[in-house]
């Protein structure tokens, strides 16, 4: 069975031993997770890459979370990406890597709300103040880490 897999009872004539009327079983798929995940994996591995040549990106959107409540909404992501991590694992080839990220997802997204707006502006803060080469350092593993989930799914 698949996580996000639908089934329905369709009413057909069962013309074998004569039965009559009976119930049969469908399955109709649902969204294919796996496709999902590799489609979030792609979409890290371009972050990463932009980050890479473009540090100035990264620390842009640094300075637009740091504002008011901002943050809240990256927690909400890292959440909602951690809820379909863990839904989609059974569907991926290496459910266990799969797994294991939504349980990180999920902890990260937790993290930012328990840690608050205020002490999340000051770690925000404190990564503004890094070089480049440090930022170029976190593209490259944050390409890495896409290429991971792409490999994984």
């Amino acid at each position: 069975m698949y996580i996000g897999t639908r089934y329905s009872i369709l009413d057909a004539r069962n013309i074998s031993h004569c039965t009559g009327w009976k119930p049969v079983l469908l399955k109709v798929k649902g969204p294919n997770m796996e496709t999902v995940i590799k489609i979030i994996g792609i979409a890290i591995v371009v972050t990463g890459i932009a980050y890479l040549f473009r540090p100035d990106i990264m620390k842009r959107l640094m300075e637009f979370f740091k504002k008011d409540a901002r943050i809240y909404i990256a927690g909400l992501v890292r959440f909602v990406l951690g809820v379909v991590f863990l839904l989609a694992a059974r569907e991926c080839d290496r459910s266990a890597i799969i797994g294991a990220l939504g349980v990180l997802f999920l902890a990260g997204g937790v993290l930012i709300f328990i840690l608050g707006s205020e002490r999340m502006r000051r770690i925000l803060e404190w990564w503004l103040t890094k070089p480049v080469w440090i930022m170029q350092i976190l593209a490259v593993v944050t390409a890495a880490f896409g290429a991971l989930i792409i490999y994984a799914a």
